[in-house]
């Protein structure tokens, strides 16, 4: 669990997802401490893995199209910089492919 809540939270800012979206998720975090603690989904968690899976679906990574420029994108999100690569082609539906 805490491994997948943490490529989620390092995925959040390219999902356009926010943490109160996330909050049932890291709710599960809480009480024992020990790796093999159970952990029940609760039905607002469930609800938080449909949204991340909706936007992993929505805004996927792409292959190299090696006839356009690959560009360097920096983000700053909360005072942390992300930076992506990526091409852009305006007559793709999403004209941004991160590579």
């Amino acid at each position: 669990l805490q491994k997948l809540l943490g490529v989620i939270n390092w995925l959040r800012p390219f999902l356009g997802l926010d943490n109160v979206m996330l909050r049932p998720l890291f709710e599960l975090l809480k009480g024992e401490s020990f790796l093999t603690s159970p952990r029940s989904l609760t039905s607002a968690a469930t609800q938080a893995l449909q949204q991340v899976e909706n936007a992993i679906a929505e805004r996927q990574a792409h292959r190299v199209v090696k006839e356009l420029s690959i560009q360097l994108y920096v983000f700053t999100v909360q005072m942390h910089p992300i930076g992506s690569i990526a091409q852009c082609n305006e007559a793709w539906k999403d004209p941004f492919h991160f590579l």
